[in-house]
């Protein structure tokens, strides 16, 4: 599944790497003229908290912008306290909720959206 993710026409994924190796990656699909859905975005955990999503997530912006999205949308955990402090920060705004979503263990999904200025 992830493998047919990286490879669609409508991915657009990025991979950060530092003097160590991979930091981190981030998928995306992305709908020109509409939105990005970041689908996934992972930081190793030694390099957490270092900034390394923030600049992931700019590059999703810049992105999204240069293919004149209006919008940045994602699934978090509701658990995942640190992703969804994170994306506050950045401006996401909490739109929903998918009840159950997640499995292993089960919990619900937050959906949270940005809406992009125009330049």
């Amino acid at each position: 599944m992830f493998s047919s993710h990286i490879n669609s026409g409508s991915a657009v994924n990025f991979i950060l790497e530092n003097a160590e190796g991979i930091v981190g990656y981030a998928c995306n699909t992305l709908l020109p003229g509409f939105f990005v859905s970041i689908d996934n975005i992972t930081i190793r955990e030694r390099f957490r908290r270092r900034g390394y999503a923030s600049l992931l997530v700019r590059q999703v912006f810049q992105t999204a912008q240069a293919n004149l999205a209006d919008n940045v949308t994602l699934e978090v955990r509701e658990s995942n306290q640190a992703a969804v402090n994170l994306y506050h920060k950045l401006g996401f705004v909490l739109q929903g909720r998918r009840k159950r979503y997640y499995r292993q263990p089960v919990e619900d999904a937050l959906i949270m959206t940005l809406h992009l200025a125009k330049s």
